[in-house]
């Protein structure tokens, strides 16, 4: 009979003998992935990094530091989510996590939030967030009724909308991007379906420096009950290569799913 190794046995082997003998820093899979991908992430932050279940202040970036944008934080008890041990649940009430001002994350660029999650049955609401401070350009993972999601892009409601719903219960990896500096396009992907790029009117922004916020808008409004697992921020649009490697990577290690 053949000897069956468990996934997170040999996920552990793969790690000791790619690092010496230790874990990867990053956490599994985090420092291949940035190899594979070939990019210098902004933001990078992964629910791993996260110790015992319970309310959650602070999540760090994947560095442990501030290599990746340094941690999203909540100093309000009552708006802190929950970490059950395998999801960063939001309660669509309040709760979010919310990062400091990045100099090197600009929206006046080409720019993209790569973000692994379930997503609730809603209407109107934000998953999450690159903005700039007060909100005078963003980039938002909008949620819609029959669990469709959109890039959404300033206050025009402009944006990117899927055309084809993902599956309640389901973990996916949800790709938003702004793919012209002047603002005049967005782009979504999930797995399910081809990109989809609207050329809604948008605002030409200057440079300035992004906040990242899981859960809510930026401003802590509109909140989603979602449950989180990692989200990855960088300058630039996705190419087919980089979409399957961030694929892989998300069924591998935070349990989503192709469709």
């Amino acid at each position: 009979m053949a000897l069956v190794i468990p996934v997170d046995q040999y996920i552990r082997r793969y790690q000791r003998r790619r690092f010496g003998g230790a874990v990867d820093p990053l956490g599994a899979g985090n420092t291949k992935l940035l190899s594979d991908l070939g990019i210098t992430p902004v933001a990078f932050h992964d629910v791993r990094k996260l110790g015992a279940s319970g309310a959650i202040a602070s999540l760090p970036d994947v560095s442990g530091g501030m290599t990746y944008g340094g941690p999203l934080t909540q100093g309000t008890g009552g708006n802190q989510p929950t970490f059950d041990g395998t999801y960063l649940n939001f309660n669509g009430s309040g709760q979010c996590l919310v990062g400091s001002a990045m100099a090197a994350l600009t929206l006046s660029a080409p720019v993209t939030l790569a973000l692994i999650a379930q997503i609730p049955n809603a209407n109107g609401i934000v998953g999450a967030e690159l903005a700039y401070s007060g909100r005078s350009v963003f980039m938002s993972l909008l949620l819609l009724a029959g669990f469709i999601v959109r890039a959404s892009c300033e206050s025009t409601g402009g944006g990117a909308q899927t055309t084809v719903a993902l599956v309640g219960g389901n973990t996916y990896l949800i790709l938003l991007s702004r793919t012209a500096a002047n603002g005049t396009a967005s782009r979504v992907r999930t797995p399910n379906q081809a990109a989809v790029t609207s050329g809604a009117p948008g605002i030409a922004p200057a440079s300035g420096s992004a906040i990242l916020s899981w859960g809510a808008r930026s401003d802590g409004a509109a909140g989603a009950a979602m449950k989180l697992r990692a989200s990855l921020a960088w300058q630039g649009v996705p190419t087919s290569g980089q979409e399957t490697t961030l694929e892989t990577y998300a069924a591998t290690y935070h349990h989503a799913v192709s469709a």
